[in-house]
């Protein structure tokens, strides 16, 4: 097990050096050719995919910890055990709230419509017209 925190220990430092670099600003400040080229490399590999996937292997982890732990609560009451699992909780509470929250749930969506429909109107406009 020692293992395993050694090598979350070393993806978490991978993830605040990648954080620093995902800054907006930064990116916003490249030029096109690299901005698309760090999109595709993303987007091509489904790296953000495995990324997902290993943070919610992680919440899973730690709700199995908190069902064993519910499942034994009556032979073993310790301090240490409430502690752990309070900060277990504030972990899976973090999980699952975003970094950056929208103000209003639906904005996603409604993003998503506007630049479909931008693009759509400007592809549109571009086509030739046809004759019948």
């Amino acid at each position: 097990m020692t293992d395993i925190s050694e090598r979350v220990a070393k993806v978490t430092q991978e993830l605040r050096c990648l954080s620093e670099q995902m800054q907006w600003k930064s990116f916003q400040s490249s030029s096109q050719g690299d901005q698309d080229q760090i999109l595709n490399g993303l987007l091509k590999n489904g790296l953000v995919e495995d990324l997902r996937t290993a943070i919610d292997q992680l919440s899973h982890f730690l709700w199995c910890y908190i069902d064993s732990v519910a499942a034994h609560a009556a032979s073993e009451d310790s301090p240490v055990q409430a502690e752990q699992l309070e900060r277990i909780a504030d972990v899976l509470r973090l999980l699952h709230q975003s970094a950056f929250p929208t103000e209003n749930p639906l904005a996603f969506v409604e993003r998503m419509t506007a630049v479909v429909e931008q693009r759509l109107e400007v592809h549109t406009k571009a086509l030739p017209l046809r004759r019948m």
